[in-house]
């Protein structure tokens, strides 16, 4: 399985899947199970002014876990543009994200490696100073 993590009007943050589809029909063409993670533009909203990815974390751990269960697997394949690739590897991680301080009374350590077989990324930032503090504190 491979999901991107999508909306809006464009890639990447804010993004739609709009662009993604053409990969989607390849990777079925070539008989792989594609799915994007279903987000709304109203999903990054949380998210802005450097807010906590939370609900973008809970919404890829929920599809993760939705489709494991819908398609017998133990472990998918993670794809994620722009500040969808550092954000999936923030699922990854085992060290909890809790740098606000809204994230330390909920579920904070996602442990996805888990779940996730390989995470591929494109165009996300990979260094801890464009990635942003998130980065230096949960990877």
């Amino acid at each position: 399985m491979t999901y991107g993590i999508t909306d809006g009007d464009h890639t990447g943050l804010f993004g739609w899947r709009g662009p993604y589809e053409p990969m989607v029909a390849d990777l079925r063409q070539q008989g792989i199970d594609a799915v994007v993670v279903p987000l709304t533009r109203s999903s990054w909203l949380p998210t802005l002014g450097g807010r906590s990815v939370q609900p973008i974390l809970a919404a890829i751990d929920g599809t993760v876990k939705r489709l494991k269960a819908e398609f017998g697997c133990d472990r998918l394949n993670l794809v994620g543009h722009s500040a969808g690739g550092w954000i999936a590897r923030i699922y990854l991680g085992e060290k909890p994200y809790d740098i606000h301080a809204a994230d330390q009374n909920r579920p904070n350590c996602w442990n996805g490696r888990q779940h996730i077989h390989t995470l591929v990324t494109l165009g996300t930032p990979t260094s801890a100073r464009s990635a942003g503090p998130a980065a230096t504190s949960t990877l």
